[in-house]
């Protein structure tokens, strides 16, 4: 086939080539649009469509952000009065026909001037495409009608809320943070959707249909709009790279990615991080700031729509707080100069926010604010009394402590208050597979000490409470939570390192030295616990006098136990399945010998099917474990996805909690297909070299309960699962899992017999 007769592809190839070799993303978009446009320009005026109908670009092909394999849709706008013509219909089916011939995988509607404007009032989705329509050919007259008309029904307040919501729902999907270790970088907070949204509303309310018109109205300033500029660029340059590394529409930085677009973005290891680590340090920061920004001006143009509900304030209560007020259940400063006029009044924002619980954020001021004081963040800044001094009572509050510290991370305050902290936001944890980047999991741990000492949180952990509530200086605790892993990532003993900045802390700080020595010792001692669990008999005496002994004291033994609690405590965190229909479930634990077959069983229990898993166990004896599973059944029985999430993360970590005997399996029938097209079973099991391990391969007909069969015949002959990947493909099962071998190694007749009852299982 000549390459004549096939110029869009061309076009693209020679589009992608050039970026990969320079790395221009918006250069790559307009061309990538320019051929589009030019493809379906000229299939239009070959199908007689000149002046018939306009053809329309719609949705981010309409604002000329196409992408290597974004959706390319096009709205067809007809003219009421000649929608039925005969003529016109059979043009527009060669048309659209053509367009698929041709390479075009396009998304197409066909729709009256009357039709488009009733589904843009009655569905946001349809009116957020239509809102950045672009004119491609055709009738040039209906399509300035139809803009007209659609302008003049466009209600700016209704929309900026429908918007809003929908941004709520998103993020809620997404678990309301950025810090993902696979984020979406298109639909997560902080990702290109959330950049997306602010033109929306901006061209919505006619404040502009770019950030730069923004600027000029002073809804952001200079450096914002570079800001915004920048960070755009980074999450559209990853995205590109993304679809090109996958060979298809990808944008979630999946694990398996991330080291190859790494390289093709030209990231290298540096500062001890690999390429991978510094590749999703960057997007964690744009994605922070990102974040920041949304909030700024989607605030500031919500100000503009609902002026009279943004005017009302109320005043803070107590003495040292009438700089600040209350403005729409947000934190808000009476000066914009605040922070320019009295640095130390930076850190007293957070403390003041903490203590007035009714206050649900921070105003667009206060974060503008904040973000224009960086460069008062600095050496002498940190060393002020007065910071130092706020920084404690923050700290010793009785209540709200993780939400204003997570606040502080968010605004980057936190960073530049501990520079070491500074260090480690965004830094990926590869090596032990976290659940969280660095910081968060920090913070995650505060949260978990926190949690002990707060009264409506009690029934959580009630011997945890008891002790806490007992312990004096408990905030000690917290502040070894702060500094337990802040040293990740330099190179050598974090613990040891991370003794240290706790040691210049305390000084700092003027804590006592009994003060000293407690926070100095949970740090450097907060592997200890699970290091011996891990690794030594905790049933011989010498083991455990030893530990005691290290542990000097009862004080010196709670304050670790405590801040070793949430690490023993099963993880579960469930989303929607980014794929479709279902869940993503993913579970980090301590591992265990019949762990997979809990979680098996209780998916089997509650009529989940199991369409993929991922087994993983780390050298450091944790099992992260994922599943797609099915759950549309339970929400059609009139409950919601919200509400199944909730469920099955409680319910899963208190099943895996449980020591109760497993249930048998329950087998399902095979399927009418299954049984007229046999699926032969067969059961493989090979040692490596070493026989350190067994490859286990699994093929059979599928069925409810088979995992689970497969599961708890590993559990009868105590072999433990070291990784594992179960997929399922239409009727079929193909099941690969590594197998510890120390059991059966040293048994063949172990291997005969478990290959014998699996193979039983497979054909039952």
């Amino acid at each position: 086939m000549s390459s004549e007769s096939h110029p869009l592809k061309n076009a693209r190839s020679l589009a992608c080539s050039d970026f990969l070799a320079h790395q221009n993303v918006g250069k790559l978009m307009q061309r990538l649009t320019q051929a589009t446009d030019q493809q379906l320009l000229d299939l239009w005026n070959r199908c007689n469509l000149s002046t018939d109908a306009a053809l329309l670009a719609v949705g981010g092909y309409g604002r000329s952000e196409l992408f290597p394999y974004s959706d390319i849709d096009i709205l067809i706008l007809l003219d009421d009065a000649r929608s039925t013509d005969p003529e016109l219909q059979s043009n527009l089916e060669s048309f659209i026909a053509l367009c698929w011939d041709s390479g075009l995988e396009i998304g197409s509607a066909v729709r009256t001037l009357s039709e488009c404007l009733s589904e843009a009032q009655h569905d946001i989705t349809v009116r957020t495409s239509v809102l950045e329509a672009r004119l491609l050919g055709g009738h040039r007259g209906l399509f300035k009608l139809f803009k007209r008309s659609f302008d003049e029904a466009m209600d700016p307040k209704t929309f900026f809320q429908a918007k809003l919501l929908e941004q709520q729902q998103r993020h809620y999907k997404y678990q309301e943070t950025p810090y993902a270790l696979e984020p979406n970088c298109k639909e997560s907070p902080g990702g290109l959707r959330d950049l997306q949204i602010i033109l929306w509303v901006s061209k919505a309310a006619s404040l502009g249909n770019s950030y730069s018109d923004l600027f000029k109205r002073g809804l952001i300033t200079e450096r914002e709009l570079k800001e915004l500029s920048r960070n755009q660029k980074l999450l559209q340059n990853i995205r590109a790279n993304l679809h090109l590394l996958a060979k298809r529409r990808q944008d979630v930085l999946v694990f398996d990615l991330q080291a190859g677009l790494a390289k093709q973005t030209g990231i290298h290891q540096e500062s001890g991080r690999l390429a991978s680590e510094e590749l999703m340090r960057r997007y964690y920061w744009a994605a922070k700031a990102v974040s920041q920004l949304n909030t700024i001006l989607l605030q500031n143009i919500e100000a503009i729509l609902f002026p009279n509900e943004s005017r009302t304030t109320y005043p803070i209560s107590g003495s040292d707080n009438t700089m600040f007020i209350e403005r729409q259940g947000l934190l808000d400063i009476v000066d914009p100069q605040l922070y320019q006029k009295h640095p130390e009044q930076i850190l007293r924002t957070f403390l003041v926010f903490a203590q007035n619980p009714a206050i649900n954020g921070l105003s667009a001021s206060v974060f503008r604010a904040l973000y224009n004081a960086r460069q008062l963040m600095n050496a002498s800044w940190r060393k002020d009394p007065r910071n130092r001094a706020v920084f404690m009572e923050l700290l010793k509050l009785p209540d709200g402590v993780t939400t204003a510290f997570r606040l502080m991370n968010q605004t980057s305050v936190l960073g530049r208050y501990l520079p070491s902290f500074r260090r480690i936001v965004g830094q990926m944890q590869h090596d032990l597979f976290h659940v969280y980047t660095v910081d968060q999991h920090i913070l995650m741990v505060l949260r978990n000490v926190r949690r002990f000492m707060i009264l409506e949180h009690t029934h959580e952990f009630p011997f945890c409470s008891n002790l806490i509530a007992s312990f004096d200086k408990n905030w000690i605790i917290a502040l070894a939570a702060l500094f337990h892993d802040i040293a990740k990532g330099r190179g050598g003993d974090h613990s040891e390192l991370g003794k240290r900045d706790a040691r210049t802390f305390a000084k700092e700080h003027g804590l006592a030295s009994d003060e000293t020595e407690l926070l100095v010792w949970l740090v450097a001692e907060h592997l200890t616990m699970s290091q011996i669990a891990q690794k030594q008999d905790i049933t011989d005496p010498a083991v455990i006098t030893a530990f005691a002994k290290r542990m000097r004291d009862e004080r010196h033994l709670t304050a670790l136990y405590l801040s070793h609690v949430h690490t023993n405590e099963p993880i579960v965190r469930a989303r929607l399945s980014q794929a479709g229909e279902g869940l993503q479930v993913a579970v980090y634990v301590k591992d265990q010998l019949d762990l997979f077959a809990r979680i098996c069983a209780y998916f089997e229990r509650h009529h989940f099917s199991i369409w993929d898993a991922r087994i993983h166990t780390t050298k450091h004896g944790y099992a992260l474990d994922t599943f797609q599973i099915s759950g549309s059944h339970l929400v059609e029985e009139g409950g919601s996805y919200r509400d199944l999430i909730q469920l099955v993360e409680y319910e899963l970590a208190e099943s895996i909690k449980k020591s109760a005997p497993l249930p048998e399996p329950n087998m399902g029938r095979l399927s009418r297909q299954s049984k007229s097209f046999p699926i032969q079973a067969r059961v493989s099991l090979q040692p490596d070299e070493r026989n350190q391990y067994f490859a286990l391969t699994l093929s059979a007909a599928d069925r409810s309960g088979l995992l689970y069969a497969v599961a708890k015949a590993l559990a009868k002959y105590q072999i433990s699962l070291h990784t594992a990947r179960i997929n399922t493909l239409g009727e079929r099962v193909e099941d690969i899992m590594l197998l510890d071998g120390s059991n059966l190694s040293k048994n063949p007749k172990l291997q005969i017999q478990l290959e014998t009852e699996l193979l039983e299982v497979l054909a039952a």
